[in-house]
């Protein structure tokens, strides 16, 4: 299985972490890639089930299957 993008609810998620955090000091917003990589990192939790790199890993390299 292949995720070209974060599920919408982790994008949210991620947004509205930079936010707070921008808040409560200025300068310690997230940068770009910060915001990616989280965003990866909690899809591969949400589709493994696990935090475990190399079951990211196996899930990602997976052809993608049609349903």
């Amino acid at each position: 299985m292949l995720m070209y993008e974060p599920a919408h609810f982790i994008k949210t998620f991620v947004t509205d972490l930079d936010a707070a955090m921008g808040k409560l000091k200025h300068n310690a917003k997230l940068t770009q890639l910060q915001r990616i990589w989280l965003g990866f990192c909690l899809t591969g939790m949400l589709l493994t089930n696990s935090v475990c790199w190399a079951k990211f890993v196996h899930i990602l390299a997976q052809p993608e299957q049609s349903f």
